[in-house]
């Protein structure tokens, strides 16, 4: 394990770490919100080719980061991460095609590289970070990602406004250069990495053992239900607003301040959890996205009411994201951070995947319909969290 200095600010692998996260955040952002967009505007299809591409992409990500928790706890989580950043070019290539073929490939390939991006992140940051300091050390990664999107979206919103969805892909695939060699720049982190060899077996025979234990199914299903709800908004509310307002400008600054917003929330919670333990701030979140979807299924047909809900859901999602991190440090049993992540990843995707379906039925038909529907499943993510934070005593932080 690479041993932390505090401050975290003080040690080189940790500003280097954050410059990534934030840089491939300022670039995947603006694809990720403007996909619905360009399917409409750009390839003139309806929002089934969206939810399909997302799908695609969810399917190969669920899989991929079993996978790149695999090769974190074996090859090592920097080498894992590079692939991970990979994944962003496959997206970015996305707005220069129009070739429905070309499309899935490249929505797999996204897919396959977000899927190693989450696992081969996080398992580098629990590596890398003290067991009395990952609340703080993630709010800080995710703070680093969702600035970056930030950033981006309202760049991207601008290039689109001025230029178009190809010149969108373009930037992003020069911006990818510099982000690429600057994950050379992290000290190593895993035992292949190291020059150590790991015995692959067991490294797979271990993940059995991880997916049999109660807490982790427990935490596995708050993920799946609570990802199915962002799956279906993160679709559904830039091209709502879009149809709304007319305006890609509106869209992208919507998404940078309700990314901002959760940026705030994750950065105070992760310190305060760290005080007081994990309960409080896995049900508050959970809390806040389902006051938001609420929110979203009475004002559906509103610009105003749709800003609101998102920036109240996009709080506690972020919030609950910071959260996973330090459960799994403190679930793990050593030298398995990387299965670990991967566990509660693919339940992650599938959510997404799940919600990427619920908006390809139900947006253009029936906004309010996808938001009730989504509330009712959050309402069973809450139950879920409850189970978390409440049965398994391990995951209360330590102090």
């Amino acid at each position: 394990m690479i041993a932390p200095v505090r401050p975290l600010f003080a040690d080189r692998w940790f500003i280097v770490f954050l410059s990534i996260l934030f840089f491939n955040g300022a670039i995947s952002g603006p694809l990720s919100t403007f996909l619905s967009i360009y399917v409409a505007d750009g390839l003139a299809q309806d929002q089934k080719l969206a939810a399909n591409l997302r799908t695609v992409s969810l399917l190969f990500m669920a899989i991929f980061a079993l996978v790149g928790g695999i090769t974190s706890d074996s090859v090592g989580s920097r080498s894992t991460l590079f692939v991970g950043v990979l994944g962003t070019a496959a997206g970015a290539a996305i707005f220069l095609t129009e070739s429905p073929p070309l499309l899935f490939l490249l929505a797999a390939a996204e897919g396959a590289g977000l899927g190693m991006l989450s696992t081969g992140s996080q398992s580098y940051l629990l590596n890398a970070t003290w067991v009395g300091r990952v609340g703080t050390a993630t709010g800080l990664y995710f703070a680093g990602r969702s600035l970056g999107s930030v950033a981006g979206d309202p760049i991207g919103g601008a290039i689109l406004q001025w230029w178009d969805f190809r010149t969108l892909g373009l930037i992003a695939l020069v911006a990818l250069i510099p982000v690429l060699a600057a994950v050379f720049a992290l000290p190593r982190s895993g035992a292949g990495e190291r020059g150590k060899t790991a015995d692959l077996r067991t490294v797979l025979a271990g993940i059995t053992d991880i997916v049999r234990r109660s807490e982790v199914l427990s935490l596995s299903l708050m993920q799946y239900f609570r990802t199915t709800f962002w799956g279906a908004a993160g679709l559904a509310l830039p091209f709502l607003l879009k149809r709304l307002t007319d305006s890609n400008l509106t869209v992208g600054w919507f998404s940078a301040v309700a990314l901002a917003a959760g940026v705030m929330a994750v950065l105070v919670m992760g310190p305060v959890s760290d005080r007081i333990g994990r309960r409080f701030a896995v049900l508050a979140a959970v809390s806040a996205m389902l006051s938001g979807s609420v929110l979203l299924a009475v004002f559906a047909g509103s610009a105003a009411g749709i800003l609101a809900g998102g920036i109240v859901a996009s709080i506690g999602a972020w919030m609950l994201s910071g959260q996973v991190p330090p459960l799994v440090k403190q679930i793990e049993r050593g030298g398995e951070a990387g299965r670990m992540m991967s566990t509660v990843s693919v339940p992650w995707a599938l959510g997404n995947l799940t919600g990427a379906q619920l908006h390809g039925l139900l947006t253009e038909s029936s906004p309010t319909g996808l938001f009730v529907v989504t509330s009712a499943v959050l309402l069973i993510a809450l139950l879920a969290a409850y189970r978390v934070v409440h049965s398994h005593p391990v995951q209360i932080a330590s102090n």
